[in-house]
């Protein structure tokens, strides 16, 4: 707020407040409830003290304003509680509204995604009823926010389309490219060009709204560096840091906690492959050691990550194991909140279909009632009809449930499969692991654990590219199921790490045919993939006879023997009880 727009507020509050200039402080609160918190609770404080003045709608949407200082506290829960208190109480259809699609924008933030999308349908089955043309807009605003948040981007791209078209001030717009922007980015669904970018970042810093417009350019700068490959050009990065440097000199606004730890760990990445070792190991760290908040854990996979790089660069393996192992539960936390973003969306489809079968059942059947009263003086075709409409009311009910079935074996196969090798992921390999312990448990056989990671892997994506990673990753998936018979189970545990199970068999066995899968890798011929390179694998190989049957156990076990395997030279495998 600028010093003119200040001291007008000054004014507001010193005098009585009629009709206009409590509508005058209602539209002001809305417009700075997020971005300026000390003047938003300056504004509420006024309104309660006039709240015997205020209409009905008025206290209603007093209420659903006050809901906001408990976001700000990061008291959420409380939060929502209040807007669906507000959203039963009162019969206003904007304040309904309005609390609705707060709620749902919470509900994805906190990671309650299903609840999310169903907090949606309210929002939907009334939007035809909205006539004034701001809330249709701030109605499209947060449906993007919410499908960008739960990563449905071709979605989240169609609705700021449609407050892009729609905008009627600057404000508006702002949100609206930057949620295009994003979504574009994050979807990888169009090309965005740096001008395109400086468009629209230009656009919300002249208004004001800077944090918008530099959150929607750590994307972009983050999508350039995923492009670049040794070695660097550090003309490029240094033009990069340079724009960082640039926006934070504009911002006077202090960022948001989760996009001041994306700028850190994007700058940091930046530093170290500048090979300004000692900043980015500070930036990073920074990251890593800052206070758990929402949507911070892409930002601290990157600090990982380079912390990581610089570790082995420098020949510290332990300390570089340490990173490895702090990125891979923070990647499969990752990796799982994506899963329930895909399957939250997809049960709420779900949930829809049903209830449409069921209303279309329900239709049909008072239809088929009315024919049946018609048809009254007809005894014996009433008969037929009776048992005609129990017919098929029943096979409807047959159709429903074998459809939700298949809905729900689809969504079971869906959150246990690796989408790229057509293996189990890490929950589906956690699973399946589980149950073969307990079977050997009870039988006494031996179970035998390899953890599977390429070499160098992370060196291939680098210089040619995720998609010649991708290739590499399922053929050598290909060439390890040709030692696998029905005895075994492999699944991918992260990135290029695979488990690999064996019951019921010797370890003699089992190392036979974990020494034919290294070999199968060394001999694959990458050469379809466009590029010449040499893959070769590790492994850690330990039993249940060593480490007892506790699937912790096993993996910690065969996770040191695969260090190990590292250390050693790598292309090879080690047993656990051979590691010393």
């Amino acid at each position: 707020m600028n010093i003119f727009s200040g001291f007008l507020l000054f004014m507001v509050f010193s005098c009585h407040a009629d009709n206009k200039s409590i509508e005058e402080l209602f539209v002001k609160a809305e417009q700075i409830k997020i971005s300026d918190h000390e003047k938003f609770k300056n504004i509420l404080n006024e309104l309660i003290k006039q709240k015997s003045d205020l209409e009905p709608d008025q206290k209603d949407e007093l209420e659903y304003l006050t809901a906001f200082v408990d976001i700000a506290s990061g008291e959420y829960d409380q939060a929502k509680s209040k807007l669906n208190t507000v959203f039963q109480k009162t019969h206003n259809l904007k304040v309904k509204i309005r609390s609705q699609l707060t709620i749902s924008n919470l509900h994805a933030f906190t990671g309650s995604y299903e609840q999310a999308f169903l907090s949606l349908n309210f929002v939907s089955e009334h939007i035809e009823e909205v006539k004034e043309q701001k809330l249709v807009n701030l109605i499209f605003y947060a449906i993007a926010n919410t499908y960008l948040l739960t990563n449905q981007y071709e979605l989240s791209l169609k609705f700021s389309q449609l407050l892009m078209n729609q905008a009627t001030d600057t404000w508006e717009l702002c949100r609206a490219q930057t949620l295009y922007g994003s979504a574009s980015l994050k979807g990888e669904l169009k090309d965005y060009s740096e001008a395109d970018i400086n468009f629209t970042f230009n656009q919300c810093v002249k208004n004001g709204h800077n944090t918008m417009g530099h959150y929607l350019k750590l994307i972009w700068i983050s999508k350039q560096l995923e492009k670049l490959i040794r070695p660097y050009d550090n003309q490029i990065l240094e033009y990069y840091l340079g724009e960082l440097n640039s926006n934070a000199q504009i911002s006077t606004v202090k960022l948001l906690k989760s996009v001041e730890l994306t700028d850190m760990s994007l700058r940091a990445k930046m530093h170290w492959m500048l090979g300004q070792v000692d900043e980015a190991a500070l930036l990073a760290k920074q990251v890593i050691d800052s206070p758990d908040t929402m949507g911070d854990n892409e930002p601290r996979v990157m600090a990982y990550k380079v912390l990581e790089s610089i570790a082995a660069e420098a020949g510290d393996h332990a300390q570089a194991y340490y990173y490895l192992s702090k990125l891979a539960k923070i990647e499969s936390e990752l990796n799982l909140d994506n899963q329930l973003k895909q399957m939250a969306f997809m049960n709420v489809q779900h949930a829809n279909l049903a209830r449409e079968l069921e209303n279309e059942q329900l239709n049909k059947t008072n239809n088929l009632l009315k024919i049946q009263q018609q048809l009254d003086h007809q005894e014996a075709m009433n008969n037929k009809l009776l048992l005609a409409l129990l017919l098929f009311v029943l096979s409807v009910l047959v159709y429903v449930v074998y459809r939700m079935k298949k809905r729900h074996d689809e969504l079971e196969s869906l959150a246990a499969m690796d989408h790229l090798t057509k293996v189990l992921n890490r929950k589906g390999f956690e699973v399946a692991f589980a149950e073969v312990l307990e079977t050997a448990n009870n039988s006494g056989d031996e179970t035998h654990l390899a953890i599977l990671d390429l070499d160098f892997f992370k060196k291939v994506n680098d210089e040619h590219g995720h998609l010649t990673g991708d290739w590499i990753l399922k053929h050598v998936i290909y060439e390890v199921k040709k030692h696998l018979d029905s005895k075994m189970v492999i699944g991918r545990l992260g990135g290029e790490e695979f488990g690999i199970l064996g019951s019921a068999m010797s370890s003699k066995e089992m190392d036979s045919r974990i020494e034919g899968i290294r070999g199968s890798i060394e001999k694959l011929d990458c050469s379809e993939s466009g590029h010449d390179i040499k893959i070769t694998a590790s492994f850690g190989i330990t039993s249940s006879e060593l480490s007892g049957h506790t699937m912790q156990m096993m993996l910690g076990h065969a996770d040191l023997a695969l260090y190990q395997a590292k250390s050693r030279g790598r292309n090879q495998w080690v047993r656990y009880q051979y590691i010393n």
